[in-house]
């Protein structure tokens, strides 16, 4: 599966740009995307949650995301 990693300028938050340990992994159907320096990982799983309707799976620091439906 194919792997992206937005660049520093596609980032739109500026902690993004401040060292973190954090690394958030939206699974798609053909692709992944992996963002790190994630500071704060709840709002930013939420924010996926409530803007997009088409990932598959979401995983924070290499632990999968359970929902209520799973």
């Amino acid at each position: 599966m194919k792997e992206y990693k937005p660049t520093p300028n596609m980032r739109t938050n500026s902690l993004s740009k401040k060292p973190s340990n954090n690394v958030v992994k939206v699974v798609y159907e053909n692709y992944e995307t992996a963002y790190d320096n994630v500071h704060h990982t709840n709002q930013f799983v939420n924010k996926i949650v409530e803007n997009n309707t088409k990932w598959k799976e979401i995983w924070v620091n290499d632990l999968k995301v359970k929902w209520n439906d799973e």
